[in-house]
């Protein structure tokens, strides 16, 4: 009986496998893109980002052989994770960390990196542009569904030049950087009516709110790739946007959608005391990146 319980446990953590580990990918492999950079800049081995790298290699390809293995064996909960308003937004995490690896290996095996780019551009395109034929779609989004994670599929374009620029495919990075940065702005302007106009955001989705940050701290190191001049627009748009995720930080506490029970009139979820200097952790990194 033990043994039947365990097996069903374990196959039911396998069909609610989530898509949103994907974004593990994201972050080690940018982790490992600025722990690089950081070593150039003051001359030091790369030891540690190498290190890095492979342990985010490993991560990636336990990810994917999990999520490989519930799409073979429960194909109809990938089909649910597709049709979900948030868990699409996550696809692209798949393409944009093959396509973030691809950048970490131009130097290190260049002749694995330029197919693998080819591979992760096209994989980017198309699930970028499937996103966003479901959201202009006749599937009932609604307003409160609306949470920063959006800005992957779309914003998540401007990726491309990372490597595509030094293997000189400029068209090509052109043209996914331009609709990356207008995506952003449509985005952006969607996302901030949500948060000032709707229904404050579930506990679990406030920590998404770091991706707002992210993106003005992207055109840089695509623009130098591109041989372009960004440097006033990055600063421009990183500052005051640093500045408004500080602010919905430390905002008023909600439990509108809290499930947790309050006492002594103090709210027990931990969620909403996300630390700002967590919070704050990968901004140092982006910097570096970015010089």
């Amino acid at each position: 009986m033990s043994d039947a319980t365990t097996d069903h446990q374990s196959q039911s953590r396998l069909a609610h496998f989530p898509i949103t580990f994907f974004a593990v990918g994201m972050g080690m492999m940018g982790l490992t893109l600025s722990l690089r950079a950081a070593e150039t800049t003051f001359a030091a081995t790369h030891t540690l980002s190498m290190a890095v790298l492979a342990l985010s290699v490993a991560m990636l390809a336990a990810v994917a052989g999990f999520y490989v293995a519930k799409a073979l064996r429960y194909p109809g909960k990938v089909v649910e994770d597709w049709h979900h308003p948030v868990k699409i937004a996550f696809f692209p995490a798949i393409s944009i960390s093959l396509l973030l690896l691809a950048t970490a290996l131009v130097d290190v095996a260049p002749g694995i990196a330029e197919p693998l780019w080819l591979f992760a551009t096209a994989l980017q395109g198309v699930l970028a542009l499937a996103v966003i034929s479901a959201w202009i779609g006749h599937r009932p989004f609604q307003t409160g569904m609306m949470t920063p994670a959006w800005f992957i599929p779309a914003v998540g374009n401007v990726i491309v030049p990372l490597a595509g620029g030094p293997f000189g495919y400029i068209e090509v990075s052109w043209l996914f950087f331009s609709g990356g940065l207008m995506f952003w702005v449509v985005l952006l302007t969607l996302v901030m009516n949500r948060l000032m106009f709707h229904d404050p955001m579930p506990g679990k989705m406030v920590p998404t709110l770091m991706i707002l940050v992210a993106p003005p701290q992207w055109p840089s190191p695509p623009g130098c790739a591109l041989k372009a001049k960004l440097a006033p627009l990055v600063t421009s748009c990183s500052a005051p946007l640093t500045f408004l995720r500080c602010s919905f930080q430390h905002r008023p506490p909600s439990c509108a959608n809290c499930r947790l029970h309050c006492r002594g009139g103090r709210c027990r979820s931990r969620l909403r005391h996300f630390p700002s200097p967590v919070s704050a952790m990968p901004m140092p990194l982006n910097l570096v990146h970015t010089a």
